[in-house]
């Protein structure tokens, strides 16, 4: 997959600051959390490789996730 590396230090950086969104710090763990999270429900809801979505958020933790879950998935 090709952000493995990227998965990697998300796990070696652990509870070091990743993100600060509205005044709120999110770790590298909490962003590795919300991809499993988000990755689970993409393969749950049978959204597929090769599928039309659209991703409409700003800079948020949950939203940095969902777009690596979601090139995750193509890569698969």
């Amino acid at each position: 997959m090709y952000i493995d590396f990227i998965l990697e230090k998300f796990v070696v950086k652990g509870n070091d600051e990743a993100v600060v969104w509205n005044d709120e710090v999110f770790s590298y763990k909490s962003l590795h959390e919300y991809y499993h999270e988000l990755r689970n429900y993409i393969e749950n809801h049978h959204i597929n490789v090769g599928a039309v979505v659209a991703l409409r958020g700003d800079f948020s933790p949950h939203s940095i996730a969902l777009l690596l879950a979601l090139i995750s998935k193509k890569c698969i």
